[in-house]
């Protein structure tokens, strides 16, 4: 995912239980520890909020969306009730406050405002 206010990048390495952060020529710049992701169950993916600063990851394994700050700071997660609730969310799109979430094991998107 790609911040449009700063350009740096943020990639999601599930394998390692992190994500890494780049600057626009690809320098790396920091990581942040996810150990949620210690337990792989699936893609796990980033998009971020510009406006409201923050960045989602989906999280297979806990059927839910974590929130972070930019500087990695972790500040909840998404959890949404039945009939809304994530099924191993793996793929994210954020568009118009919306954050849609493929469900690997519901065979549907999840649409959550924000």
């Amino acid at each position: 995912a790609v911040d449009p206010s700063s350009n740096k990048v943020y990639v999601a390495d599930p394998i390692n239980s992190r994500i890494q952060v780049f600057d626009p020529g690809g320098k790396f710049l920091t990581k942040w520890s996810v150990p949620e992701w210690r337990q792989l169950s699936g893609f796990e993916d980033l998009a971020i909020d510009p406006q409201a600063g923050r960045l989602y990851a989906s999280s297979a394994h806990l059927n839910s969306v974590l929130i972070f700050d930019l500087n990695g700071n972790r500040l909840g997660s998404l959890m949404p009730k039945p009939p809304d609730k994530l099924e191993k969310p793996s793929g994210l799109a954020l568009f118009a406050r919306k954050l849609y979430v493929l469900n690997m094991a519901g065979n549907r998107v999840s649409v959550i405002d924000l």
